[in-house]
């Protein structure tokens, strides 16, 4: 999975890592098994611990005629009742109908597959399954499941239900045949080698006389047991065990129609510890119309009839086969060891040397890879074939073919989803070849792979990889982000290029890197965790975030999984604060000086308004507080305190007025009656602005006047009257009581 970092600075995200992912990609650079839930593959768990599936695995064509193509699975090491390393095959039919997103193989009951049992200590059934095509041509394809002994299984198919569970003695030549030879390690489908229409087989007998042999198709039944008399240039043909090697045909497959004559053509690999180039040849037979001789010598390989190849690897298992037309040129191209060659209508050497070097165009290799190859099919939908092959570390490899050439030695850092993608969470041997690909077990028209990993969880697990899209396209440039940092909180932004859901988790600090998107899933270890929703493309989503703590530096984890359940890659946000609140509350009102008559002070509070940038509820205190003494001139102090102790003051002075009700400051004005119920009269001079202020400074009338002013609408209580000259200066002021 890619993690995307983001790095927050002064409330600025920056991008440090952008993918390499392109809008119709449909595989992310590291597929995680993980993430298979049902509709886009699903996983086969072995029944017991020590089972080891899936160490050989195979499309086997559609062995029930239904339509659909189907899977079997190996589990050599499964012990049977009373049958130590008796050894199970497991045959899945293929279907349209929803999958769970694991397949229990205890529900196999000839409707929707069968087991193949071995019934002796170590016959190992399942040791080889494979899908061989039409080899009776009846129409519908037939597998072989081998053993560790002699007896190795042809199973015809057939439209009929099979019973849930078959074991060798059932096979009786009506439903298949038994191959009756001791010491063969691989047995597979041949291709169409005769160019008779109808499929054959091809089997190593890597253990005895080294040689491989292939078996033709035919019309109807095969005798019940088919033994190495069998073989002879009329039923099939025999090729001569490679020299100086140590286990000539140890590997044996179809190679396809690499010169593209019309036959198919096999391939010879071999076990060679030596390490004298003899022993690292591997061989190509062309295929070719009858009559065949009984035994072919490998030495007479002569570049019209088929060629050696040196190779480049240093593996002791020189695996071989067929991986289909991967450069789109019409003609099918094969592996040998750890190169990729094309097929070509050009002639072949006789030796295919290390001189004859692979340039990208006519092959390429795979530095580092001892493993098998296996055709994909078109999984990426552009008309070329894939190839599927495990890389240096034992992880899945998915190339993508291509018309314009490879690089001459492939670069694993390139799968990048573009050209390839990487398969993790697997783990295999040299057992078998665990991997398949190129049919369709689902039914959708896509092509869908298969891969084993045998020694995961102690017991193995094989992968059903269906065709399709596994990708989460990536969020649009610059998102996620975040905008409106606050105190507790900040808003989190997305702009998603699909539908589905963004899971996210906030951590305090700067937590363990995370790269598992089930940890940010379950919120495990975080501060907060939760779900943004997607229902709209192309649009800024914004889940505002609260509840945090001022002043801290968080890390944001988030994820998208599409609505095909796919998952993306991960985003990373750091230093993300929120904001510090280190600000006093704000006086939208404080008091000017006052005058006052009282002989105490009175709550000024109702003259102050405060409002605080967080606290919707400042406290407000007086000091010197309400029924305190006044003094003239003293200094009174309003304090706002919000819940985190940041405060603000505002000061005013308050001045004491005579208590007496007459008080002149000029003897010329007299204001009469007081006290007074509803008008009060004005003698004198006294043609200037007045004020009437209550006892604690609060304006309740002004006005300009010479004669009378109406005081009806003033309540009960002590009032101080104030005249003013026309620049503001106080020219007489007198205690007023209003009755």
């Amino acid at each position: 999975m890619f993690l995307k970092h983001f790095k927050a600075f002064g409330g600025v995200l920056c991008c440090l890592f952008i993918s390499s992912t392109i809008y119709a990609q449909n595989y992310p650079a590291i597929l995680d098994v993980n993430s298979l839930n049902g509709a886009n593959g699903f996983a086969v768990p072995a029944l017991n611990t020590g089972d080891r599936i899936g160490s050989d695995l195979d499309f086997i064509g559609d062995l029930n005629g239904d339509g659909f193509d189907d899977i079997a699975i190996g589990s050599q090491e499964q012990n049977n009742t009373g049958f130590k390393l008796g050894g199970t095959a497991y045959i899945i039919f293929g279907s349209n109908k929803p999958f769970a997103s694991t397949f229990d193989l205890s529900s196999l009951d000839g409707t929707n597959g069968f087991i193949v049992q071995g019934i002796a200590v170590d016959e190992r059934r399942g040791r080889v399954v494979k899908g061989l095509g039409d080899v009776n041509n009846d129409g519908i394809d037939d597998i072989v499941i081998g053993s560790e002994g002699s007896k190795h299984i042809i199973l015809y198919g057939k439209k009929s239900r099979f019973p849930a569970s078959i074991i060798a003695i059932d096979i009786n030549g009506t439903n298949g045949f038994i191959i009756d030879q001791s010491g063969i390690n691989e047995i597979t489908g041949a291709g169409d080698v005769n160019g008779d229409g109808i499929s054959d087989i091809i089997l190593g007998q890597a253990h005895w006389s080294g040689q491989t042999w292939v078996i033709f198709g035919k019309n109807g039944n095969f005798p019940a047991t088919v033994t190495s008399t069998y073989v002879d240039g009329i039923n099939g043909f025999k090729v001569s065990a490679a020299n100086n090697t140590s286990r000539p045909s140890y590997h044996v497959g179809s190679a396809g129609d690499i010169n593209n004559d019309g036959y198919d053509d096999i391939i010879i690999g071999n076990w060679a510890n030596s390490i004298t180039e003899d022993a690292k040849l591997t061989h190509v037979v062309f295929g070719r119309p009858a009559p065949f001789p009984a035994l072919i010598n490998i030495n007479t390989l002569d570049g019209t009839n088929g060629f050696a190849i040196e190779n480049y690897g240093s593996g002791f298992l020189k695996w071989v086969g067929k991986v289909g037309d991967v450069n789109g040129d019409g003609i099918d191209d094969f592996f040998s060891d750890n190169s990729v060659i094309m097929g070509s209508s050009k002639p072949f050497p006789a030796v295919l040397t290390r001189a004859n070097t692979l340039n990208g165009v006519n092959g390429f290799e795979l530095p580092g890879t001892y493993s098998p190859f296996a055709p994909a099919g078109d999984l990426n939908l552009d008309g070329i074939n894939d190839i599927i092959t495990f890389g240096p570390n034992g992880e899945g490899v998915v190339i993508f073919g291509r018309k314009n050439g490879f690089d001459a030695l492939f670069n694993f850092a390139d799968l990048d989803g573009t050209k390839g993608f990487r398969i993790k969470e697997v783990s295999i041997s040299n057992i078998g070849r665990p991997l398949g690909g190129g049919q369709d077990f689902n039914g959708d028209g896509k092509a869908d792979i298969v891969i084993g990993s045998e020694n995961t969880q102690s017991k193995g697990v094989v992968y059903v990889v269906f065709g399709g899209d596994h990708n989460v396209l990536p969020l649009e440039a610059s998102y996620p982000k975040v905008s409106q940092l606050a105190y507790e909180g900040f808003n989190l932004e997305v702009k998603a290029k699909e539908k589905g859901t963004i899971y996210y988790a906030i951590y305090a600090g700067t937590p363990n890197t995370i790269t598992k998107q089930s940890v940010i899933r379950s919120g495990q270890n975080s501060t907060q965790a939760s779900s943004i929703p997607v229902d709209k493309v192309n649009t800024v989503i914004t889940k505002t975030i609260t509840g945090l703590a001022m002043g801290t530096s968080y890390t944001i984890y988030l994820y998208q999984e599409d609505e095909k359940g796919n998952i993306g890659s991960i985003y990373k946000l750091e230093n993300v604060k929120t904001l510090t609140d280190s600000e006093g509350p704000t006086f939208l009102a404080c008091p000017s000086d006052q005058i006052t008559g009282e002989s105490v002070l009175p709550n000024f509070l109702e003259l102050v308004e405060v409002v605080d940038n967080r606290d919707d509820n400042p406290s407000v205190s007086q000091t010197p507080a309400a029924g305190k003494k006044v003094i003239d001139g003293m200094t009174i102090t309003i304090t706002a305190v919000d819940d985190l102790n940041n405060y603000s003051t505002c000061t005013f002075k308050v001045f004491s007025v005579p208590t007496s009700i007459g008080n002149p400051l000029d003897a010329g004005v007299k204001v009469y009656p007081n006290p007074v119920k509803n008008i009060i009269y004005l003698d004198g001079d006294v043609n200037y602005q007045y004020k009437i202020v209550n006892a604690v400074g609060q304006n309740c009338i002004e006005g300009v006047s010479n004669s009378a002013i109406n005081v009806e609408s003033l309540n009960a209580g002590f009032y101080t009257i104030q005249f003013y000259t026309p620049n503001g200066q106080l020219r007489h002021q007198q205690k007023l009581i209003k009755e």
